[in-house]
């Protein structure tokens, strides 16, 4: 090829450059201004959890005081200094005379993951000795998992005992994960539950478990409805974080 035939195909290569770097430009511009488009509208992160947690609190105002045959005969008003929502009732059933104790609490998820803040009966109460297990709790949602622990041989009531269930709730299903904090650590709040029921006679520890599985049947699907159905939610939130993904 002579210099006068290479003078004639640099200027079609150039334009084929230009065109391909066009080409590949154009999708990569938009990609990032996708980006930084969506990055400019997300809420933060914080004020997601603000967000969250507020309308935990006014969801946690509907939660009925009678369900099926269990009825509130009791309520304490805790000052959870705003970190915390709370609920704390006693519910009795009315055909069997079973009385169950209710504490649920929303919180964030790296302190509640791990202890249930003071003030609460649960916290309060000083125990000598205390056996873990675990239960599935079948309900009209599905299986539900609970954490159990019995306690017995109180320091200020030494017949006195008492079987402890709890289990935790992002929004999803509700489960009882080994390590609570890596299961919750990204999510914007959580809610902790926990049922309680006091008995004096050993032999009756089996009929306490079943009391408070009772309720758990009864009350879990109504927390679903109340905590996370449609009503519940003002606006959705445009992102989740997660420290984990």
């Amino acid at each position: 090829m002579d210099r006068r035939q290479g003078r004639q195909w640099r200027p079609r290569i150039r334009r084929r450059i230009s065109l391909l770097g066009v080409l590949l430009f154009v999708p990569l511009a938009g990609a990032g201004l996708g980006w930084l488009g969506s990055w400019w509208l997300e809420v933060p992160y914080e004020e997601q959890q603000r967000r969250e947690l507020e309308r935990l609190a006014r969801a946690y105002e509907s939660i009925p005081t009678r369900i099926g045959d269990w009825e509130v005969t009791a309520e304490i008003k805790e000052d959870m200094k705003g970190e915390y929502t709370s609920v704390n009732r006693t519910y009795l059933n009315r055909k069997t005379g079973e009385e169950v104790k209710f504490l649920l609490i929303c919180g964030y998820s790296r302190s509640l993951a791990v202890r249930t803040p003071s003030p609460s009966v649960y916290v309060n109460s000083v125990y000598a000795d205390a056996r873990e297990g675990s239960m599935s709790v079948q309900t009209i949602d599905g299986p539900v998992s609970l954490n159990v622990e019995s306690r017995s041989r109180y320091y200020n009531v030494p017949n006195k005992r008492e079987t402890v269930c709890w289990t935790y709730s992002a929004g999803d299903n509700w489960e009882a994960p080994e390590i609570s904090r890596l299961k919750y650590g990204g999510s914007l709040a959580i809610n902790k539950l926990l049922l309680s029921n006091e008995y004096y006679d050993p032999m009756q520890e089996s009929a306490s478990k079943l009391a408070c599985e009772a309720f758990a049947k009864q009350i879990l699907p109504v927390l679903n409805k109340s905590l996370y159905g449609p009503s519940s939610y003002d606006k959705p939130l445009l992102m989740k974080f997660n420290p984990f993904d």
